[in-house]
């Protein structure tokens, strides 16, 4: 059993999840059932300052969210925020009582200016457990900014249950009712945690409202309707549709490392729940995080091992439970053309580690990958692990971007380097993206904007010359959460 040394810092989560067994309907808890949701407080959690706006020669009205989207979303050391993309219109959603310690997790659907999130969960100090009341899943239905509960994603009458069968202090840590309350409240809360299917009907979320863990749960947000997914004793997150809307990917994770140093997450395998409630499908072990895929129901995904990163790139067909391995080993990066499915990769010098997982197969170099074919087809001599880093796919040009250092290379779904305009869409947006001097970024659907922050500014680029325009400054920790665009 691994070190239990506890320290008094509490580590920030970077993922969870929950190892399904069938489980087709729900029924809630009497003691969620029946409470009323009209009693939960959602924004009036104190005064709080507001953020500045920036000068621009946009008249900015503090007042007015704009009654057409799309608009933005976005988290500070205060609270959750929306403003229109101009900078008017900022509008506080919900206000912390406390600094999220899971951070934050909330997401837009694809269509309807509709924006769902997760309460956070509050600070508790070992060895005493939660006792707060129960977390809640809200929505915002834009041009609406008041917040109204959907659900319950706690039971009390369970994290009661757990404290009553547990010791409050263990010297091993994981035994004790502290430990296993914390992992539910991290799973529920932290980002990664909830879903939209792609038509916007369903959110997928994950809930620990049945049992002594996180499963995944589907709302409809049409009819209310409510349906567990998934049970077990792991904890589920990490949530993901595929693009018919038939599966939500999740990750099965054992221990989110709360209040111990060590690895952030102990994830056993990914799995596929259908939406319809039928049986959960086991897709890997270990820690596996999908990139893209190929038809409706076959997927790519990549390994993650400390200290190499990624390895072993799979195809991987979540209806049959076929898999297939693409490339063995350690890479740095890969991409995905959905149109063509084909995969540029990134293949590094070797890694020196002392880890079965970083051995790599391959020479150092960029390979084009073309399922069905399990062959990489190695392109140029392009050796320098500068350019392996960071490799996107745009549709317009229709190319791979390689961003390295000295240059960005533009490279067809045939691996043929192609010429790249300095003006080209692709290359003002990587222009972007690649800069260290932000770190948080969000695509419109559309590809005609892109709104991204250092950790006091946000900023918005637009087309066609995607020139940085900063919108709102003064804000805290605004790093920390994400950044969503909601498009109406």
């Amino acid at each position: 059993m691994r070190s239990n040394l506890f320290i008094l810092i509490f580590v920030i989560v970077l993922t969870s999840s929950c190892t399904p067994i069938f489980t087709p309907e729900v029924t809630l808890p009497t003691s969620t059932a029946d409470r009323s949701l009209s009693t939960v407080n959602l924004t009036s959690l104190g005064e709080t300052s507001t953020p500045t706006i920036t000068s621009s020669p946009v008249n900015h009205d503090q007042l007015n969210i704009s009654s057409t989207g799309p608009w933005l979303a976005f988290a500070t050391n205060e609270g959750l925020w929306a403003i229109n993309p101009d900078g008017s219109g900022l509008r506080k959603l919900y206000a912390f009582s406390e600094f999220p310690v899971y951070g934050l997790s909330f997401q837009a659907a694809p269509q309807g200016g509709i924006l769902v999130f997760a309460e956070p969960s509050t600070r508790s100090h070992y060895p005493d457990p939660y006792l707060g009341e129960d977390l809640y899943l809200f929505i915002v239905d834009f041009p609406d900014t008041d917040p109204h509960p959907l659900t319950a994603l706690t039971s009390r009458d369970i994290l009661d249950q757990i404290v009553e069968s547990s010791p409050l202090e263990e010297i091993d840590i994981e035994q004790s009712a502290w430990w296993k309350t914390e992992q539910i409240l991290a799973a529920v809360s932290r980002p990664g945690s909830l879903a939209w299917s792609p038509n916007s009907d369903n959110v997928a979320f994950s809930a620990s409202l049945d049992g002594p863990s996180s499963d995944v749960y589907l709302l409809d947000v049409r009819s209310d309707s409510l349906l567990r997914l998934t049970s077990g004793l792991t904890q589920a997150t990490n949530l993901s549709w595929s693009p018919d809307g038939e599966f939500i990917i999740h990750k099965a994770v054992s221990d989110i490392n709360v209040g111990r140093s060590g690895p952030g997450l102990i994830v056993d395998g990914l799995w596929a729940a259908p939406a319809d409630g039928s049986e959960p499908r086991f897709l890997t072990e270990g820690d596996a995080t999908p990139i893209g895929w190929l038809t409706a129901n076959q997927v790519v995904i990549q390994h993650y091992s400390m200290p190499c990163d990624l390895y072993d790139l799979e195809l991987i067909n979540v209806s049959t439970g076929n898999r297939t391995m693409l490339w063995e080993g350690a890479f740095h990066s890969a991409a995905l053309d959905p149109e063509s499915g084909t995969i540029l990769l990134g293949n590094p010098h070797e890694i020196e580690a002392d880890n079965p997982f970083c051995q790599q197969v391959n020479p150092s170099g960029l390979y084009i990958i073309s399922p069905p074919s399990t062959t990489p087809l190695r392109i140029g001599e392009y050796s320098n692990p500068d350019y392996f880093q960071s490799i996107r796919w745009f549709q317009e040009p229709q190319c791979f971007l390689v961003p390295a250092y000295s240059r960005t290379m533009c490279f067809s779904s045939a691996g043929e380097l192609q010429e790249l305009n300095l003006s080209d869409t692709a290359f003002l947006k990587e222009r972007i993206f690649a800069s260290s001097s932000y770190c948080i970024f969000s695509e419109a659907l559309d590809g005609s904007a892109i709104a991204f922050s250092d950790d006091s500014t946000i900023y918005v680029a637009s087309q066609p010359d995607f020139q940085p325009d900063p919108i709102i400054e003064d804000l805290t920790d605004v790093c920390r959460f994400d950044l969503e665009w909601v498009p109406d």
